[in-house]
């Protein structure tokens, strides 16, 4: 609808030049620049949501290629002084980092093993490294807890996986 409303803004002017109720209905300069800017920050989240929604089976892996990129989106917005939509981007991000904690740590695992991902999906070493830690508990707490034939598991895992 507001990439709409922009793509008239040309005939929406030659009217209001002819005509003051139109005029005084129509958005002034720093308007329009709020209404551009809040296209470049909704247009990509729009365009994933399609792209998700239109796949069947989403993996992990790509959810988490999806949410990096949109963050990094959010982020540069954030940043600029010179954008009118700063507070808005600011409360997307930290909406979105709310429900991903909730995915994150079950996710880590599957996102980690998919081949196709694999530790493309972090954004530092650090990070990777403490998810691949996580990873080795969950695998020494299941180990633990099942009645597998690992019988010394300190001699048959790593003592630490970074």
């Amino acid at each position: 609808m507001l990439k709409r409303f922009v793509e008239l803004e040309p005939a929406l002017n030659l009217l209001a030049a002819d005509n003051e109720l139109i005029k005084s209905l129509c958005p002034i300069n720093s308007e329009w620049i709020a209404i551009k800017d809040t296209i470049s920050l909704l247009e990509p989240l729009e365009k994933v949501t399609r792209y998700l929604s239109g796949i069947s089976y989403p993996t992990i892996g790509k959810v988490r290629l999806i949410y990096i990129g949109i963050q990094s989106h959010l982020k540069r917005f954030e940043e600029n002084d010179n954008n009118t939509q700063r507070e808005v981007a600011k409360v997307i991000s930290s909406k979105i980092d709310e429900y991903w904690e909730i995915m994150d740590k079950n996710s880590i695992t599957s996102a980690i093993l998919d081949l196709r991902n694999k530790l493309k999906i972090f954004t530092n070493e650090t990070n990777a490294c403490q998810y691949i830690q996580t990873i080795y508990e969950i695998y020494k707490e299941r180990a633990n807890f099942s009645n597998s034939s690992i019988t010394d598991q300190k001699q048959h895992s790593p003592k630490s996986a970074c």
